[in-house]
């Protein structure tokens, strides 16, 4: 395992607590959908009572090539307490190769196999007491950055895959928690963080060249901007697979869902300018975006304060009856 990796794994390790929640009952284990054979997992929380209950979906983080679906984060204990259920779904690993049968492991599949388990939680929702239009998410790093997408290509059928027996089933999320995310893999490394960046997003072995398939085609992210302006064979293919998987890329005026940001202003693995180009880019296209900025802190960011301030903004949507709305902006 490279120093890299390690540096991405263990930082992962932060945004996850137990497997289970010491208030829970265990989880159900749903099989979405099969994946060159392998079965694609989520883990389901649901609170007592009747229900429809609210959903909270929890995507880890791990750089794209690590993590643990099956390990619940810390506010899945106070989400379930205010009536929330929370799911938490697999998704395909870059350091998965040949372990999905034939199924490919780079971008986009972990975008299609989350859109999957969207889809499967909306279809199964009368089964399992959940509220289809009261779905949001929230992920950590490499999770932030797949929420992310969830939210600025909701209804956009070029990024909703062939994953799972639902394809006609919306994927659609109310809003979503990006801590931490990667906004614009081509600027990561330029972002100049305080104490510089704890890794090379530019090497062939870094997380965001493996998303892009680096282990496949061997072409490092470095080397897809350095070759930017290129149109043969295999440049523009690449440069278009690397702005597909950056979220302000996708930024537009028909987004609705809102985008809650939390980042560190001393992450020294996805830099501060990540979210705050994000954010900015939001406002200039009135898609609706809130920040929560952490001065003293790294990529570490899934804390009980930031958290449970973004949480509530979540319940203020999910019970406006019972919970005045509040604008959580911080400057």
């Amino acid at each position: 395992m490279t120093q890299c990796w390690k540096t991405v794994l263990s930082l992962a390790v932060l945004a996850a607590t137990c497997p289970t929640p010491a208030c829970a009952a265990p989880p159900e284990t749903c099989t979405v959908a099969r994946v060159g054979g392998r079965p694609l997992q989520l883990e389901l929380l649901v609170p007592e009572g009747p229900g429809p209950h609210p959903v909270l979906v929890w995507v880890h983080g791990g750089g794209w090539m690590g993590g643990d679906h099956r390990r619940f984060p810390g506010f899945t204990g106070p989400a379930l307490q205010q009536g929330f259920a929370v799911a938490s779904l697999d998704y395909r690993l870059s350091s998965e190769a040949g372990q999905w049968g034939e199924a490919p492991v780079v971008w986009p599949a972990q975008l299609d196999d989350v859109k999957a388990g969207i889809r499967w939680l909306r279809a199964n929702a009368d089964t399992r007491r959940l509220d289809p239009d009261r779905i949001y998410a929230w992920g950590h790093s490499a999770g932030g950055h797949l929420v992310a997408m969830l939210a600025l290509t909701n209804d956009e059928p070029a990024f909703e895959g062939r994953v799972g027996p639902h394809l006609t089933t919306s994927s659609r999320v109310e809003a979503v928690i990006d801590s931490a995310g990667p906004s614009d893999l081509f600027s990561i490394q330029d972002g100049n963080p305080p104490g510089g960046n704890a890794i090379n997003h530019d090497a062939v072995d870094s997380p965001e060249s493996l998303l892009l398939g680096a282990g496949e085609h061997g072409h490092s992210l470095g080397e897809i901007k350095a070759n930017r302006k290129r149109t043969d064979w295999p440049w523009k293919r690449l440069r278009l697979l690397g702005e597909s998987a950056s979220p302000i890329k996708q930024v537009d005026d028909e987004d609705d869902a809102l985008l809650i940001l939390i980042h560190g202003r001393k992450d020294r693995l996805v830099p501060f300018a990540q979210a705050q180009r994000l954010a900015e880019r939001c406002r200039l296209r009135r898609v609706p975006v809130e920040t929560i900025w952490l001065d003293e802190v790294g990529h570490d960011s899934m804390r009980p304060g930031p958290g449970s301030q973004a949480l509530n903004r979540l319940r203020s949507m999910a019970f406006p009856a019972t919970m005045e709305e509040d604008s959580i902006s911080q400057e």
